[in-house]
């Protein structure tokens, strides 16, 4: 099993080539999401922080004799909190340019440090070869689905994600929006919920023009503090030659930065800021539930953030129910400059996909 981390983005098409042709299976860690399309008949979704049953199968003993990761650091995030079943074991060739990220690969049976791209070429052009010999069709052209959700990743409570009427549930809202952007839109996730929904449920559309190292999925882990993504966002459709920029952002990070959404309405940036409005702070929340721990400090005021986007001059709506988001034409905004502001309403009482990050943490199996 083929395990791509941020770091592989360089020698993505040389990995997804080899995967093709030996039929090795895919998948991401949270960082490299957006590497490969979603719909990808080898990918098998993302490991680690919010990810996928299918990818952990993938990565077990009986359905990978050797475990390749590329590029990436192997921390908490990105191994399910160092699961020794499955990306840590005497399984795993662990390649990458960054010293960084080799230092805990002890247990590997071989450490390679050095360009992927470099190390890899060769060995892509002795293996192209045998792949003549292949009679297999192309695994990579995307299965037909005619609910257009990933047929070989396992989503979590996938019947939410095609909710079409009533509350705004958040699997909805990232299943909907993520085809409903074009393909060419880069989109950030700020730290919190709107992170776990974005790893878990944003659906990756790579069209044949998006060059093979570009991820347009952006995260930040690790010191990514809240609020992260608004500026970041700003930033990055200041640098993107009028192509669309999508930032989901909660209601606690929003009122920590929500204000540099003026820089993107001064300087005329296409940045579209989705605000998962649930009244409180819903990462802490769910998870002094599943912690057991006291219910404490989570809690914000109902704030009408279209309001507020609209006293600055920002195009904005907020949006209750899944039909008035399913009216509103995101494409036509996303077509043309200037910023705009969604202030959704979603459903607060959604659990995120955090519970085996709870469960290392707490230590309840």
């Amino acid at each position: 099993t083929l395990v791509l981390g941020e770091g592989a983005a360089s020698s993505v098409d040389i990995l997804i080539a080899l995967a093709e042709a030996r039929g090795w299976q895919i998948v991401t860690t949270p960082r490299g999401k957006g590497l490969i399309d979603s719909n990808h008949a080898l990918y098998r979704g993302v490991f680690g922080f919010a990810g996928h049953d299918s990818a952990a199968e993938a990565l077990k003993p009986i359905n990978a004799e050797r475990v390749i990761a590329v590029g990436t650091a192997l921390d908490e995030v990105s191994t399910s909190g160092w699961d020794p079943t499955a990306i840590l074991s005497g399984r795993l060739i662990h390649l990458s340019h960054n010293p960084g990220h080799l230092i805990r690969s002890t247990i590997a049976c071989l450490v390679i440090l050095g360009s992927p791209k470099l190390v890899l070429e060769p060995v892509a052009k002795m293996l192209s070869l045998e792949s003549k010999h292949n009679s297999n069709p192309n695994p990579g052209i995307p299965p037909n689905r005619s609910d257009g959700l990933p047929t070989k990743t396992t989503l979590s409570d996938r019947s939410k994600c095609l909710v079409e009427i009533g509350e705004i549930k958040p699997q909805a809202l990232m299943t909907y929006m993520s085809h409903a952007c074009p393909q060419s839109t880069r989109v950030l996730f700020d730290s919190g919920n709107s992170l776990l929904w974005g790893i878990h449920y944003w659906n990756i559309r790579r069209s044949a023009s998006t060059y093979p190292d570009k991820n347009l999925f952006n995260i930040g882990l690790g010191f990514g503090s809240m609020g992260w993504a608004i500026g970041a966002a700003v930033g990055m459709a200041a640098g993107a030659h009028g192509a669309p920029v999508v930032c989901f952002v909660g209601d606690g990070s929003y009122l920590m930065a929500g204000q540099e959404i003026t820089t993107a309405l001064q300087e005329n940036l296409n940045l579209l800021v989705v605000v998962l409005n649930d009244s409180s702070l819903g990462t802490v929340r769910h998870g002094q539930v599943l912690s057991g721990g006291e219910a404490i400090g989570n809690k914000l005021p109902k704030i009408n953030f279209a309001q507020l986007a609209h006293s600055m001059g920002v195009e904005s709506y907020r949006l209750e129910t899944m039909e008035e988001l399913r009216v509103l034409d995101v494409s036509a905004i996303l077509s043309r400059p200037g910023a705009c502001l969604l202030d959704v309403v979603v459903s607060g009482d959604e659990v995120p996909p955090m519970g085996a990050r709870m469960k290392m943490l707490t230590g309840v199996a």
